[in-house]
């Protein structure tokens, strides 16, 4: 199920890379990337309310297709602050941040968990213990 779901957004991802890119170069990269940020974002928040796998597979290819608008567009509003020629350092800072932030995130939930049931030990070794 859980393939379901991964493939769902990959999918998203990849169909919609294509017109994102055509997209920006009509309307702006700044619009279509803010456009991007708000489909996945409201279909991510949206997807803590599925029940259902097929709900939850459709709303996952939402955000793949919002990421597909963020991605491209990204790229190119990070190298118009750049020198010409170091267009690479651009992606390599965006996808560098990108990598920084899910650590950052995936770390601080594991030390919040760790630490709420470090002290819940502590609590119930506090009450064990005779006066």
């Amino acid at each position: 199920m859980l393939g379901i779901i991964t493939a769902s957004f990959l999918i998203g991802v990849g169909l919609f890379q294509v017109p994102a890119g055509i997209l920006a170069a009509k309307h702006g990269s700044r619009k279509i990337a803010i456009f991007g940020i708000l489909i996945a974002s409201s279909a991510a928040l949206v997807s803590g309310l599925s029940g259902d796998i097929l709900h939850m597979a459709i709303l996952r290819f939402l955000v793949g297709i919002g990421m597909a608008c963020f991605f491209g567009p990204s790229v190119i509003l990070i190298s118009r602050y750049l020198e010409k020629g170091s267009e690479g350092l651009g992606i390599g800072l965006l996808n560098s941040a990108q990598v920084l932030e899910s650590r950052r995130l995936i770390y601080s939930r594991f030390y919040l968990t760790n630490r709420s049931l470090s002290l819940e030990l502590h609590y119930l070794d506090f009450k064990r213990r005779p006066v």
